[in-house]
């Protein structure tokens, strides 16, 4: 049987939506059997096309940013309470998150994250952290730099370096590098 152009056309469309399913499963068996190999030809091709991704999505962003940012107000308002309990069941990626947001820059924020944790005086001042003068990641504003574990009154007001004590001067001068 001989089909025309169009014939074929037709008939290709007909039997793709007919067996929908059947293609999708088929598509998932051989993602499943060749996933390494999937894997490292989107990372070739990624490192490959990385100006060209990051224009397109840069493009792509500004082209649709009232959208993107409704979908994102309706998502985060659908899951709040998902998110809450990521944030109760992952207090690490929550807060190393938070830093990036915040635009801190580290080497390694797993690290950075287990000396938050187990820093309990200010890097500055020495005084201990309580429920009302907690600790805080400071940075450089400039380069974003992480710097030191602080205080929050001393990071709220650069007191260290407004009043400077006598007992706290080395510490200052550690912190100052000088």
């Amino acid at each position: 049987m001989v089909q025309t152009k169009k014939e074929r056309k037709e008939y290709m469309k007909q039997y793709n939506i007919d067996n929908r399913e059947k293609r999708r499963e088929k598509r998932r068996e051989y993602y499943l059997r060749n996933k390494a190999r999937e894997a490292e030809t989107a990372k070739l091709y990624h490192e490959k096309n990385k100006e060209q991704l990051n224009a397109y999505n840069k493009q792509y962003y500004n082209d649709n940013r009232g959208i993107l940012n409704k979908k994102s107000r309706e998502y985060q308002a659908n899951n709040k309470e998902q998110a809450r309990e990521y944030k109760k069941n992952n207090p690490d990626k929550a807060k190393i998150s938070s830093w990036k947001y915040q635009g801190v820059i580290h080497h390694d924020y797993n690290a950075l994250y287990d000396r938050y944790i187990n820093t309990h005086i200010c890097d500055v001042c020495a005084y201990p952290f309580d429920k009302t003068n907690w600790r805080c990641i400071d940075h450089d504003h400039s380069t974003g730099l992480f710097r030191q574990v602080i205080c929050h009154n001393c990071n709220n007001r650069d007191y260290w370096i407004k009043v400077l004590k006598y007992q706290n001067y080395q510490n200052c001068l550690k912190y100052l590098n000088l």
